[in-house]
C-alpha cells in the first residue's frame, strides 16, 4: 500500500442526461407526457442507486498503514491493513479509527441520506406537474374521441 496524505475521493458527479420538462412553461401540458413520466422514473433510479453507497471516498492514518474507503451514506465498504502495523497491537486500532474517520471526512456536503431524501422530495414535487400534465393530455385525447 502506498501511503499518501490526507483524502482522495473518487465521487462521480452525478449525471441526468436530458431529464428536464419538455416545454418550460408549466401550465402547459408537455407534448410526450409519457417522455416526462420516464424522466421521472429515471430521476429516481438515479437517486436511489446513489446513495446504495455507489460513490466512495478513501482516507488514510497519519502513517498511512491503514486505508479506508466509505460510501456516500458513510458504511465501510474496505478496510485495508499493512500486515507491517500487526506487530504492534496496540496501534492497529487507532490507526484503523483514523483512517475511517479520514474517510467520512472527505464525502461531499450533504452526502448520504439527507441529500438523497431532499433530492427524492424535489421529485416528488415535479411529479405533481408531470401527473396534472399526463391527465390534461388524457382528458384531451378523451374529448377528441367524443367528437368523432
Amino acid at each position: 500500500m502506498a501511503p499518501a496524505s490526507g483524502v482522495r475521493s473518487t465521487r462521480q458527479a452525478p449525471s441526468f442526461g436530458n431529464l428536464h420538462r419538455v416545454t418550460e412553461d408549466p401550465s402547459v401540458p408537455s407534448a410526450d407526457p409519457a417522455q416526462d413520466l420516464d424522466a421521472l422514473l429515471e430521476r429516481v433510479a438515479a437517486a436511489l442507486s446513489r446513495s446504495g453507497g455507489g460513490d466512495t471516498c478513501e482516507g488514510f492514518d497519519a502513517d498511512g498503514v491503514v486505508q479506508a474507503t466509505v460510501t456516500a451514506d458513510g458504511r465501510v465498504a474496505w478496510l485495508e491493513v499493512d500486515p507491517r502495523i500487526l506487530r504492534n497491537t496496540a496501534l492497529v486500532a487507532p490507526a484503523i479509527v483514523d483512517a475511517v474517520n479520514s474517510a467520512l471526512a472527505a464525502r461531499p456536503a450533504g452526502a448520504g441520506r439527507a441529500a438523497t431524501l431532499a433530492e427524492l422530495k424535489a421529485i416528488q414535487q415535479d411529479s405533481l406537474t408531470v401527473t396534472r400534465d399526463v391527465n390534461a393530455s388524457m382528458l384531451t385525447s378523451l374529448e377528441a374521441l367524443k367528437r368523432r
